[in-house]
């Protein structure tokens, strides 16, 4: 029997290998980039790449076994799926489906040989054992090459955002920047966001905290015309004229409070992250320049601007403190953006001491925190600082995905 997390690993780890690929309506399929596995709710991928008779669409990829899972699913009413690019099936079961292209995995016969060894495959019965004590030290000798492995992902995956960019550093690493800032949760509106307002605009108001902050609110449909609440209404003012000037409009894209700190809520994130563009922490040449993870301490006391002081949302006020954005997100930005920004750079510039330097900060920098790093914790592997927690995480999503298939 196939099940999705079966398909989730063919899609992962062999849908490169499958050669031409169709749509079910006859259209050319091409992926670039299988994008992000996500174990959270919403699309089974985040920010793949994929060309469509040579057009290249950046989204989501959602598998199920037949199509009309997706209304079984009542992914319909849903907005989270509203950027979804391909819908990827092992069994075509409906006339009709017009909300994105689908591919039909049981159509091809490469896919359909590469999915029955995947079944075959005796490391499925791994997701029945239970944790064995020996596998905390075979992993420790292993972190050197599960961290190097997460580099070399993280710089190709970035490398193809510089291409679809036409080699616009900025450009490519801003999304990135927007994606850590948005954290697990809200990473894909916020990325979203960023690439809906055009970077030159950024640029133009990027020593503006107020300016960003009401692009960014903006865009994300924070802002309302509300007379009572002065802040409010300042930046209802200013995102309204970009919008006539620009001919901006908010994305309808959801964005979440659930289950998160309020330090964490997402207006507060983004104006924490207009007072890092406003405060010139965006400079890629001085991220070439930097020696040691010093050079980011300065992160974690940028903070909001002073309404979110008293705030975590519009009109609910709170006993006032300062917002900053702290060293677990400091330790992101370093990690997800300016890591991966100079381990790319080294291989494009052909220069490995941009990637001796990558790999210097992540092992100077403290681990993250996170329920991936506990978890394993919790197993007996101590991580030491934020290159043997990457490992981990490496480590962890090949598990998910190659040994967790059902």
């Amino acid at each position: 029997m196939i099940s999705e997390k079966l398909l989730h690993r063919f899609w992962v780890n062999s849908i490169l290998k499958v050669g031409t690929l169709t749509t079910f309506c006859g259209q050319s399929v091409e992926i670039v980039d299988t994008g992000q596995y996500n174990l959270d709710q919403g699309p089974d991928f985040l920010f793949a790449k994929i060309k469509f008779g040579g057009q290249t669409w950046v989204g989501n990829v959602e598998v199920h076994i037949k199509t009309s899972d997706w209304f079984r699913h009542k992914h319909q009413y849903d907005r989270n799926y509203a950027n979804t690019i391909l819908h990827v099936v092992w069994k075509h079961d409906m006339p009709i489906f017009e909300l994105c292209p689908i591919l039909i995995l049981s159509k091809n016969k490469t896919a359909l040989s590469i999915i029955d060894s995947l079944k075959k495959e005796t490391e499925l019965s791994v997701k029945h054992e239970v944790f064995k004590p020996g596998l905390s030290d075979a992993f420790q000798i292993d972190f050197d090459f599960w961290g190097k492995k997460r580099l070399e992902r993280k710089a190709a995956l970035l490398i193809g955002d510089l291409e679809f960019y036409e080699f616009d550093w900025e450009k490519a690493v801003w999304g990135w920047l927007t994606k850590t800032f948005g954290t697990r949760v809200n990473g894909m509106a916020f990325y979203e966001m960023a690439h809906a307002i055009p970077f030159w605009l950024i640029k133009m108001h990027s020593y503006d905290k107020y300016a960003l902050e009401a692009l960014f609110l903006g865009q994300l449909g924070f802002l309302n015309n509300d007379h009572n609440d002065k802040y409010l209404k300042q930046l209802y003012d200013i995102y309204h004229e970009f919008c006539q000037k620009y001919n901006l409009r908010p994305l309808c894209f959801p964005v979440y409070n659930l289950r998160m700190r309020p330090n964490n809520f997402p207006a507060i994130r983004l104006s924490q992250l207009a007072a890092f563009i406003s405060g010139g922490y965006f400079d890629l040449q001085e991220i070439l320049h930097v020696k040691d993870i010093t050079a980011f301490n300065q992160y974690a006391k940028i903070h909001t601007s002073p309404y979110w002081e008293s705030h975590f949302n519009f009109k609910r006020e709170t006993n006032k403190s300062l917002r900053n954005i702290g060293n677990q997100m400091t330790i992101a930005i370093v990690v997800n953006v300016f890591v991966p920004y100079l381990y790319a750079y080294g291989i494009i510039e052909k220069n490995a001491d941009f990637m001796t330097l990558a790999e210097k900060l992540l092992n100077e920098s403290k681990p993250e925190d996170n329920k991936i790093i506990r978890y394993w914790f919790a197993r007996g592997i101590q991580v030491k600082n934020a290159f043997q927690s990457q490992a981990v995480l490496e480590f962890n999503q090949l598990r998910k995905t190659a040994f967790n298939p059902s």
